[in-house]
């Protein structure tokens, strides 16, 4: 398991330095060419230059798993629910903080179809929260459970009132994507997505659900 720490702890790192990396080069620094492994360089020097000086966003997001794991002795309480669940929850938080960045992103949300600024703030907004829930429930925090179930609710509300928008909604997302990659839509994509998505976003939430129930807290 202190194998599964470390990886976990270096995708951590990894995953709130593309969400940073994406915000300044859009933002600030706008780059016409940034390859993947550039990136990739970038962080791993980053990564090991603050390791070597002081703790990492990650290593610090799994330090109570860790001294957990090392209070514990032979008797290790039960932790993966909590670094799945949190794990989950951070990566889709800052996917939703830099997803409206990419152009048209209309995800429905509690029965409406947000437009221009509306998908940046609430995509910022739900990326936050999303975060903190994750952060909270790998350190075990009862306030990152309770972040996390609340946010879950406002999920399933959101879904059902916004059911009937998502085919018009996946539609718009299909097409704006290819035309960021410069490449047209295929001929049964659309209708591909539509059946997909909703049922992937019902599957998701009662993933959470279970996870969130076997969370423990300290």
């Amino acid at each position: 398991m202190r194998y599964v720490l470390m990886a976990l702890a270096w995708y951590l790192d990894l995953l709130v330095y593309l969400t940073a990396s994406f915000l300044f080069r859009f933002l600030v620094f706008p780059l016409a060419e940034w390859p993947w492994f550039a990136d990739l360089a970038v962080f791993v020097v980053l990564r090991l230059a603050v390791w070597r000086l002081s703790m990492t966003p990650g290593d610090w997001i799994l330090s109570q798993a860790r001294l957990e794991r090392q209070e514990s002795g032979s008797s290790i309480p039960r932790q993966w629910p909590n670094l799945l669940a949190g794990t989950l929850l951070f990566l889709e938080g800052t996917k939703s903080a830099v997803r409206w960045l990419e152009g048209d992103h209309p995800i429905p949300f509690i029965g409406f179809i947000p437009e221009g600024g509306e998908q940046g703030v609430i995509g910022i907004a739900t990326g936050v929260v999303l975060m903190a829930a994750g952060i909270g429930i790998l350190r075990f925090n009862a306030a990152g459970r309770t972040v996390g179930v609340v946010a879950l609710a406002i999920t399933i509300f959101s879904t059902v009132l916004s059911w009937d928008l998502w085919d018009t909604a996946i539609a718009r997302l299909t097409i704006a994507r290819r035309a960021t990659q410069g490449i047209s839509v295929r001929g049964d994509e659309i209708a591909f997505m539509q059946g997909l998505v909703p049922e992937a976003v019902v599957g998701l939430i009662v993933l959470m659900s279970g996870l969130l129930l076997f969370c423990r807290t300290r």
